[in-house]
């Protein structure tokens, strides 16, 4: 799904008032288009004349002039480009600038109105005897509007650092990674005082706070003169039998409760799963570090408590993959910060996707398989194809049969080699269509197979081809190329006999 749509999808679901400071990251991105793309610094090969080889002196003279014509050619496009972007770049860091800004001062008033409702019911639950019912209604209504303001800024950051990049990508500049820490200096990208204050009303809801106002008389012993004195006594839900009782003068300030281990009953409240905000974030690192950047990756997991649903790993000599499907499940966004200053570290390359935790439809893009290696397509049948020639599998094969796999509309999930020396033998993992006819999709494959002298054996990938327990096939001329008959004949000296 691209990110453009699921910003949309979020957006809807936000009230109409806050919809109207999302980052435009869909007009942002048509500026970028519009305006830098056609200026790129990275003019791709297929821009760039080729000139053929010169078979002559003539034609070495012609074609040294051509090609000096044509580096001329190309330094007056890079000068043209980088005039043109001189002034769309600026121009586009300011209207992300003016989005950013609103972003944030919206975030800080929301924040403001947030902290003034918690006053109110501190100043309200500290002079009125408030039922459970109430005080958790009331606690549990302000924790929703935190983590709504809270994915409100994570939804926005995240369009930050995407259209930033998206800039960088299409420009062929490198300013996003300085762009990106100027952000995180501001204060809507912290949210540290909403993050403290979330914290506060979970510790809160862990146990049921009630208030009873009630006059306690007192006898003074030296006097003997008997005394009223007019106090708030908070109970706290610590178990069945042992209730807690803390006694305030009600003319003493309101007091930030904060509860010691309790113990599981009945009457403890705690926020359903529905309500937390838990945002699954695919991320993946690149580079020629490898222990290092799986060791950073998992650090990172760890020390922001997120939970690690999957992970996969792919290295190409020096150079590696780690990617990390993680659930973060409190929108903390420190992390990214310490993932890309661990990137830069490494000299890698980061990336990332946001996941939605509460829709796995696969009509939006946001199905997540069981396994980071299988295709992101819900409903589709799981085979395996292997392929093999004695000979060695020839690129004009294995060219011809992934058109094949193309125009079929079929996935590679994974491939693997199976053996050693020349190339001669590979494991297809495929995620196929439904609706793919069968019968002509062999037919094709059957074609595909004689006209290149190589073996395809099509089989589902089920628990059958998973788990093998025997192994039943030809031997003689077929996994080796002798009979194995003549050769005992040989061994035993009757070999005209036999043969």
């Amino acid at each position: 799904m691209k990110y453009g749509n699921y910003l949309k999808e979020r957006k809807q679901q936000l009230p109409a008032e806050w919809q109207q400071t999302v980052i435009d990251y869909e007009g942002l991105k048509n500026f970028i288009k519009e305006h830098i793309a056609p200026a790129c610094l990275k003019p791709t090969l297929a821009n760039q004349q080729s000139w053929p080889a010169p078979s002559t002196a003539a034609d070495t003279s012609s074609a040294a002039a051509a090609a000096q014509e044509d580096l001329n050619a190309f330094s007056s496009v890079i000068a043209s480009r980088l005039t043109i972007l001189q002034t769309k770049v600026p121009e586009f860091l300011s209207k992300l600038d003016t989005q950013v800004a609103e972003v944030s001062a919206f975030t800080t008033t929301e924040t403001q109105k947030i902290y003034e409702a918690y006053g109110a019911f501190q100043t309200s639950s500290s002079t009125t005897a408030t039922t459970t019912t109430t005080t958790e209604s009331s606690l549990e209504i302000l924790l929703q509007s935190v983590i709504k303001l809270e994915k409100y800024i994570f939804l926005n950051y995240t369009g930050i650092v995407k259209i930033i990049k998206k800039m960088d990508r299409h420009a062929g500049l490198s300013i996003s990674e300085s762009y990106l820490g100027r952000v995180w200096k501001l204060p809507f990208a912290r949210a540290e005082q909403l993050s403290s204050l979330k914290k506060e009303l979970m510790e809160k809801l862990s146990g049921v706070l009630t208030k009873i106002n009630t006059t306690v008389v007192q006898q003074d012993s030296a006097t003997g003169r008997t005394c009223k004195t007019h106090v708030v006594v908070i109970v706290v839900a610590d178990g069945p039998h042992s209730p807690v009782a803390l006694n305030f003068k009600v003319d003493s300030p309101v007091m930030m409760w904060r509860p010691t281990a309790l113990k599981p009953t009945e009457k403890t409240w705690f926020p359903p799963a529905a309500l937390l905000p838990h945002q699954r974030v695919l991320i993946s690192m690149s580079g020629p570090h490898g222990t290092d950047i799986i060791g950073t990756l998992l650090a990172c997991a760890a020390k922001y408590q997120c939970e690690v649903e999957d992970f996969t790993f792919a290295r190409l000599y020096h150079n590696v993959t780690f990617a990390i499907l993680i659930t973060i499940k409190n929108d903390d966004m420190d992390i990214f910060r310490d993932l890309a200053e661990a990137a830069k570290r490494w000299d890698a390359t980061l990336t990332f996707d946001i996941l939605d935790s509460l829709k796995k439809d696969p009509h939006f893009g946001n199905y997540v398989p069981r396994s980071l290696e299988d295709a992101p397509y819900e409903g589709r049948l799981k085979y395996t194809a292997t392929v093999l020639c004695q000979h060695g599998l020839t690129s004009a094969f294995l060219s011809d049969w992934v058109q094949l796999l193309l125009e079929s509309k079929i996935s590679v999930e994974k491939m693997v080699r199976l053996n050693e020396g020349q190339l001669s033998c590979a494991d297809y993992k495929l995620s196929i269509p439904t609706a793919l006819h069968m019968d002509k999709f062999r037919e094709a494959l059957f074609q595909l197979s004689a006209a290149h002298g190589t073996d395809v054996a099509l089989q589902p990938y089920d628990v059958f081809r998973k788990h093998k327990r025997l192994v039943v096939f030809d031997m003689d001329s077929t996994l080796i190329q002798q009979e194995v008959i003549d050769e005992i004949a040989r061994h035993a000296g009757v070999m005209k006999q036999v043969s």
